[in-house]
């Protein structure tokens, strides 16, 4: 186990609950069964089966959509309107392929950013476990198989996930970007050869039909002192503070003041 202590580790010691190590050792029939939480590693068979009721999982998605490590991140990235739970059944060999136990949906309002989403889902998921185990093995034995049809995938982020593409990118899926990471990583860019990250970012319905420049370029709107940046649509971002390489936070005011009024027009694109 990890030198550092996660929150079921802290609970189980301020409860006095036996705690085991990661890899386990278990005894058959010692625990009636498992349950695992974004846990991360595949489950021997082996292991399985020491448990008389199987092993379960809660599972944030609606399966089979959005399997594997990251399911909030890409329901909101791809801009979902409903996800939820699953409990499902666990099975050696692949990730999340169970049969599902019961399923508990929930609405993705278009404001929604990945830590309301995160809370929310634990939330649910917390009230559909208890629901689940206290009458398990009813529940085991009414599950069902999942569709092999819309099957997505979920898989692990990293700091690449959250660099925008703008010749590749429409303004609601830069928007969407935003909602998916924050919290969890920044959404970021180029300019000048360095990495920026960006902060605030919001659509717009203007649309750009006659403005003739590429996809990045910057203006700044000194109505509203926001950042607007051309996106694959030729509709407009806005973006209300960013952060240089090296640098403190400053208002899309500030960097406009300091960075793009000092670059020429034809070189005022983030890339």
């Amino acid at each position: 186990m990890k030198n550092q202590k996660n929150v079921v580790h802290k609970f189980a010691e301020k409860e006095n609950l036996r705690l085991r190590g990661w890899p386990v050792e278990l005894t058959k029939d010692e625990f009636h069964a498992g349950l695992v939480v974004s846990f991360g590693h595949l489950i021997s068979n082996v292991l399985i089966e020491k448990f008389p009721l199987g092993m379960i999982n809660v599972h944030a998605s609606l399966l089979p959509r959005w399997r594997g490590a990251a399911p909030i991140i890409y329901s909101l990235a791809n801009g979902d309107t409903r996800t939820g739970v699953s409990i499902m059944r666990i099975r050696p060999k692949k990730f999340d392929i169970g049969e599902i136990i019961s399923q508990h949906s929930l609405e993705i309002h278009d404001n929604m950013y990945m830590p309301e989403l995160y809370n929310k889902l634990g939330e649910l998921g917390s009230k559909a476990l208890v629901e689940c185990l206290s009458d398990l093995p009813n529940k085991i034995e009414n599950a069902k198989p999942q569709s092999m049809e819309n099957v997505t995938f979920a898989p692990k982020v990293t700091s690449k996930f959250s660099s925008i593409n703008w010749k590749a990118m429409p303004s609601n899926q830069i928007y969407n970007l935003e909602r998916a990471v924050r919290g969890f990583l920044h959404v970021t860019t180029t300019w000048n050869g360095e990495t920026i990250k960006l902060f605030e970012i919001k659509r717009t319905e203007e649309q750009a039909l006659h403005d003739d420049r590429d996809e990045g370029f910057i203006i700044y709107d000194e109505n509203s002192e926001l950042l607007k940046v051309l996106c694959l649509d030729r509709k407009y971002v806005t973006i209300e503070k960013v952060q240089p390489h090296k640098r403190k936070i400053m208002s899309a005011k500030d960097f406009n003041n300091g960075f793009v009024k000092k670059t020429p027009i034809e070189k005022r694109y983030f890339i």
